[in-house]
């Protein structure tokens, strides 16, 4: 959407927001998320330092397609419950599931302090002062909006780790800090190429070649072993513990 022309935007605009605004009813975890990072990245597309007026333009009309297919959204979703139920669906429930899920402790794990989750926040955190620095940055970086919709994306569902921090859950939220490193590790190249490595903070820091290696052994490692880890998990899925047959007879 950031890179192609303004009459394809028109067309991808609305297909974007409804989107995002049916991820909310799909599935409500995530969904905010995404509607969320959808909107802020739509946000910082439209900043421009050098322009107020026109900037404070392009937000109100990003905010109002927002708003509009999150409210058209629910609008369907009222009408087609209606139709298919009798009834009006109840918004009060909506959320019951995660209430019951965050206070009955099910299938919670508390997460440590030094951990391999270290690594992927380093990059959010990183990701978000990169974010502020361009938006003070008169010359705006053309990928600010992608860098702000991965930023806000891994942190809205690195949440989900919080909770039930195992390390298997780790490796299915961290998909926008391996696309962030990608990003950032892309910046170093041009200085490679012409021989001149600067460090910049925005641009060349070494961390991220680091934070990467670390991250490629992590994913390596875990496909090597994973023959052991199934047929682990299929000895254990199929192997009786006679104390708990004896209290599930109970």
């Amino acid at each position: 959407y950031f890179t192609t022309t303004e009459r394809i935007r028109r067309i991808l605009l609305p297909i974007i927001t409804l989107c995002a605004s049916f991820g909310i009813l799909w599935n409500m975890d995530t969904g905010i998320v995404v509607y969320g990072a959808t909107f802020i990245a739509l946000l910082a597309s439209a900043f421009n330092p050098l322009s107020i007026k026109e900037s404070i333009k392009r937000c109100m009309i990003y905010s109002a397609w927002m708003i509009s297919a999150l409210l058209f959204a629910i609008f369907l979703f009222f009408v087609t419950t209606k139709i298919h139920s009798g009834s009006w669906p109840d918004f009060k429930q909506f959320a019951e599931f995660q209430n019951v899920f965050y206070i009955s402790g099910f299938f919670m794990l508390p997460m440590t302090a030094l951990h391999f989750w270290n690594l992927p926040i380093m990059v959010y955190l990183i990701a978000g002062i990169y974010c502020v620095f361009s938006l003070k940055n008169v010359n705006q970086k053309e990928d600010l909006p992608i860098i702000a919709f991965l930023f806000i994306l891994g942190m809205g569902i690195f949440v989900y780790f919080q909770g039930r921090s195992y390390d298997t859950n780790l490796d299915v939220l961290m998909y926008p800090a391996m696309i962030l490193l990608g990003i950032f590790c892309n910046k170093l190249l041009p200085y490679f190429s012409a021989g001149k490595l600067k460090f910049k903070f925005h641009e060349s820091a070494v961390l991220f070649i680091i934070i990467f290696l670390f991250l490629a052994d992590g994913a390596l490692s875990r496909i090597y072993y994973m023959p052991t880890i199934h047929s682990y998990s299929v000895d254990n899925a199929f192997s009786e513990n006679p104390e708990k047959e004896k209290i599930n007879k109970k």
